[in-house]
């Protein structure tokens, strides 16, 4: 069984959480993999409109390597797969295993506390016997149900991505714990991660991705976590002192990126194109809160050398239909945060929250065929001949998938700029 693994990035902008695809084939070890791992071969492998799902499952051992796989026998069909774009947790995982025998019922050297597992899914290629995987990520068993009937038994395991680590019990600080001013936040977070769990091993072995631009940040202000309080809490201060976003990728590394860089959406490809004479989606839904539109966002910082770090963020675009201009100011609440220190900061904070704010007023929901190459915070085109939409261009939000061969996926997508239909 050949498995060769070449990492192409889709989003640039987006470090770290690029498509990792293997394409494996019974006896034959594919060298010419460039025609396959791109994204116009995944496309044209989509407009066949015949889709083969495939989906793997690997326990892994503590530094997240491939212990096993699963055997897809064992995997009742019709688990799920979610992904959402925020900071922190961004991926979740549930899935059913036959246990007739016994070998998956709950216990320490089975499925327990801190087992981590691996997803991967896949395209089956029709022109030969291969397909073409894509890692969805790292997760963390937390919660097992076993059942059994007089027909079978069954273990039901739920599983969040390896963020929640630090969001658990495993992460809880026992003491107020300080961090001083001036001390580099790159190294913090490799402390954290490397904290003894008690079991031997350490949180998170793996390095971190962490972007260029923040090398040398240090700590602006002091930083205290109290007792009872997370690890995750304190990597979300570290995030927001580095202007930064935060999220476990698809190799289950964790990744540092600038806002700055994740608001460019200009920088980003546009990953599939969706045509509705394609049959490309169905069951489209849209929603469009008005009573929370905002197109002002004020961000209040720390206070340095008696004078108060603010900054705001205003959406003036006359082509946009919820402009001040045309709406009047909708404001939302003051956005207070000491750990932003300088006028940057601040502004970049403000205008991170106003696209989100922007995304967040109208929204796409759709069923569309099951395409694995598709993430969060990435780019694709809708055409919609009823709506009068033409290569409108969309964020994806959140995507939803079933462990099926119903070839089949929910998407959740935003606007980048002006809202549909409003011109």
């Amino acid at each position: 069984m050949a498995n060769i693994i070449y990492p192409f990035s889709i989003n640039t902008a987006v470090a770290g959480d690029g498509i990792y695809g293997s394409l494996e084939v019974d006896g034959d070890l594919i060298f010419d993999y460039k025609k396959y791992c791109n994204l116009s071969y995944i496309n044209k492998l989509l407009k066949n409109n015949t889709i083969y799902p495939r989906f793997r499952i690997f326990m892994c051992n503590p530094d997240d390597s491939y212990a096993y796989q699963i055997p897809s026998r064992d995997i009742v069909s019709g688990g799920s797969y979610s992904e959402n774009y925020q900071n922190g947790q961004r991926r979740s995982l549930s899935f059913t295993l036959l246990n007739n025998d016994g070998k998956y019922t709950p216990g320490v050297n089975s499925i327990w506390a801190n087992t981590k597992i691996a997803l991967e899914a896949g395209l089956k290629i029709p022109d030969f016997d291969g397909v073409l995987w894509f890692k969805k990520g790292i997760f963390i068993v937390t919660k097992v149900s076993p059942s059994r009937s007089s027909d079978n038994a069954t273990v039901n395991v739920e599983c969040g991505d390896k963020f929640s680590i630090f969001e658990s019990k495993r992460g809880t600080l026992t003491e107020t714990t300080e961090i001083p001013e001036g001390i580099s936040i790159q190294d913090i977070i490799n402390d954290i991660l490397g904290t003894d769990a008690g079991d031997g091993y350490v949180f998170d072995s793996r390095p971190i991705v962490y972007s260029p631009a923040f090398k040398g940040r240090i700590t602006p202000t002091k930083l205290v976590g109290s007792s009872g309080s997370t690890w995750g809490e304190i990597l979300m201060q570290l995030c927001e002192m580095l202007s930064a976003e935060m999220f476990y990728n698809a190799e289950g590394r964790l990744v540092f990126v600038p806002l700055v860089e994740t608001i460019d959406d200009s920088s980003k490809p546009v990953i599939y194109d969706f045509v509705d004479k394609n049959g490309d989606f169905q069951n489209e839904n849209f929603s469009f809160d008005m009573g929370s539109f905002i197109n002002k966002i004020v961000v209040v910082g720390a206070s340095i050398n008696s004078r108060l770090v603010t900054a705001e963020a205003i959406n003036d675009d006359p082509s946009s239909p919820i402009c001040f201009q045309k709406i009047g100011y909708r404001i939302a609440s003051p956005i207070n945060d000491t750990n932003i220190t300088t006028d940057t900061l601040a502004q970049e904070r403000a205008d991170y929250e106003l696209r989100k704010a922007i995304l967040a007023t109208a929204s796409l929901n759709s069923d569309t065929f099951f395409n694995p190459s598709l993430s969060v915070n990435n780019l694709i085109t809708y055409t919609d001949s009823f709506f009068s939409l033409k290569r409108e261009r969309l964020l994806l939000q959140s995507l939803s998938f079933s462990l099926d061969y119903s070839g089949l996926m929910s998407i959740t997508a935003c606007n980048i700029k002006n809202l549909p239909f409003v011109n």
